[in-house]
């Protein structure tokens, strides 16, 4: 079992909005990045957190404590599905960083984007932002943390997902049982969604 890793402070975040090579990201890939990062941080929060603060810029910037940076990138990192990660963040870090691959697998059958929409699917992009916030993937095909392809469109977090959030967020940092919070002795079942 792993410590329990989240985010105990409303998150800021950075995003740079050009990739390694100076490309910068087109309108409508960056308006749904952080639209959809709006969104999913009180999701994946069971509601105790939301964005503090949301700045783009072209600049890199260093990490600071109580901001998460995301970088566009034009890398193509292999995935064990066999096409090519769209994203990585670390899990649950403060400060933290996601990285969204929008090139990955253009070439392939696995896609990454949200067809017209963006060049990075809302699904790729809260996937990132719930490691981020402290999960891990999960073994259920419907679940937005499940490490595979998709409908890249839809980010909408499973009732396996928010009854997840809602136990994450309510237990302290560090705890590695997942019935028992050891402060409270809060059981399982006194928790609500």
């Amino acid at each position: 079992m792993e410590p329990l890793r989240r985010w105990t402070v409303n998150p800021s975040f950075y995003m740079k909005i050009s990739d390694e090579a100076g490309v910068v990201m087109d309108a409508k890939t960056l308006d749904s990045a952080e639209h959809t990062i709006r969104r999913m941080v009180p999701e994946w929060t069971n509601g105790q957190f939301s964005a503090l603060a949301f700045e783009r810029g072209t600049a890199f910037r260093e990490p600071r404590v109580g901001w998460i940076t995301v970088h566009w990138s034009n890398r193509s990192i292999p995935a064990s599905n066999g096409g090519f990660r769209c994203g990585q963040a670390n899990v649950g870090a403060n400060p933290g960083a996601i990285d969204l691959f929008y090139k990955a697998n253009q070439n392939t059958n696995f896609y990454c984007r949200c067809g017209g929409v963006s060049e990075m699917g809302p699904r790729v992009v809260s996937h990132e932002l719930g490691h981020a916030l402290g999960f891990w993937h999960a073994g259920t095909v419907n679940d937005v943390m499940y490490p595979g392809h998709g409908d890249y469109c839809d980010a909408t977090l499973s009732v396996r997902e928010k009854w997840h959030a809602a136990i994450a967020y309510q237990r302290t940092v560090g705890n590695i049982d997942p019935d028992v919070e050891p402060m409270s002795m809060t059981p399982l079942s006194d928790i609500r969604v």
